[in-house]
């Protein structure tokens, strides 16, 4: 059938493109980019488990980098004790923080995805604690150990810290 020179098949192709639900290149591409920009800020939020995890990791660090720092107070006590007085704040700035992750971690466990106790918090902080104290026990070089410590307490500056 032809109707104004055209055939029925031309015509139903340009009822098609005209009636078309289909997007237009531009806008699949802008699509597209939207759905990358969701994945990727999905892929950046870190999961509630790892959270928690770096909140426990922090938390422990943080005591332990409060131990150094009475170890160095108590050894300094005689021959400096302004270091010592500056090493004692220093241990009770990273006590706080301590204090503050532990708390952020509460807060995070009570999620339904970790559903986990205080009781179970403290005890998840008190196994990281013990493993560190063992290396640091092990270490052959405290020094070494002690920066060490300290470069992983300044990972935890990059997540959210509590204590400011």
């Amino acid at each position: 059938m032809k109707m104004l020179g055209l055939s029925a098949c031309a015509i139903g192709a340009l009822l098609l493109v005209g009636c078309s639900d289909d997007p237009t290149a531009e806008e699949e591409v802008a699509q597209i980019e939207a759905g990358r920009e969701a994945a990727q800020a999905a892929e950046d939020t870190p999961s509630v488990q790892s959270q928690y995890d770096a909140a426990v990791g922090c938390a422990a660090t943080a005591v332990n980098v409060a131990n150094v720092f009475n170890v160095i107070a108590s050894t300094d006590e005689d021959s400096n004790p302004e270091q010592a007085a500056q090493a004692r704040g220093n241990a009770e700035q990273n006590m706080t923080e301590a204090r503050a992750f532990a708390q952020q971690a509460e807060q995070i466990a009570r999620d339904p995805q970790i559903g986990k106790t205080r009781d179970e918090v403290m005890a998840d902080i008190d196994g990281i604690d013990r493993v560190i104290r063992e290396r640091g026990r092990n270490a052959d070089d405290f020094m070494a150990f002690a920066t060490e410590l300290a470069r992983e307490s300044d990972q935890c500056d990059t997540i959210q810290n509590p204590a400011g």
